[in-house]
């Protein structure tokens, strides 16, 4: 007889740790099923963010593309080189000024070259390329300043790598894009302006 209830006694309480385990595992699946799902959605929501973080980049970029184009009244334009920054030379927006080389814009030129800057289309402000610089231009717009003095405004048109620089005069640059959509009419309007280069009439 005791050992009837001895073997009754092991029974119940087998039973009781197995019905314990069978809940534990049951509620830690829940846990992780939980936890995962958080990680899921955080992962989903990340390039979202980014997306987001690179909209308002591009915007603010295409905003200063084109806040340097208001009230210009004049302009150049001349023939600089991707140089090493401790290159001696005169520099504009990181490049090598080629001395000799500088023309001024006429009307129409310039109507051209602002209307290229302030198209909604043909530039991509989201990506950043490495290549080495090609032949390239630089533009050298000026606007009215304080005191009766100009404010200016410099750019780059490197054609090796199809990429806009901007940056007012003495300051970081304010803009850095890439034109590949609008390359035809950057170079049409680069071969117009100095149609004696060689090096210009040469690009495709």
């Amino acid at each position: 007889m005791a050992t009837v209830l001895l073997l009754r006694k092991s029974l119940i309480l087998g039973l009781t740790m197995a019905l314990a385990a069978a809940m534990g595992c049951h509620a830690g699946s829940g846990a992780g099923e939980a936890h995962a799902g958080t990680v899921a959605e955080a992962q989903a929501a990340k390039p979202v963010a980014e997306g987001a973080a690179n909209s308002e980049a591009t915007t603010a970029q295409a905003s200063a593309r084109r806040s340097f184009t208001d009230a210009v009244s004049r302009g150049t334009i001349l023939r600089v080189d991707g140089a090493a920054e401790a290159t001696p030379g005169e520099k504009l927006g990181g490049y090598l000024v080629r001395p000799g080389t500088e023309q001024p814009l006429g009307a129409e030129a310039l109507k051209e070259l602002i209307a290229l800057m302030r198209a909604d289309s043909g530039f991509n402000d989201s990506i950043r390329k490495r290549c080495r610089p090609g032949v390239s231009v630089g533009i050298r717009l000026f606007r009215p300043g304080p005191n009766a003095a100009e404010a200016r405004t410099d750019l780059v048109l490197d054609f090796g790598c199809n990429r806009l620089l901007v940056s007012a005069e003495g300051s970081a640059q304010a803009a850095d894009t890439y034109f590949d959509d609008a390359r035809a009419r950057f170079v049409e309007f680069a071969q117009r302006a100095l149609p004696a280069d060689a090096e210009l009439r040469a690009l495709r």
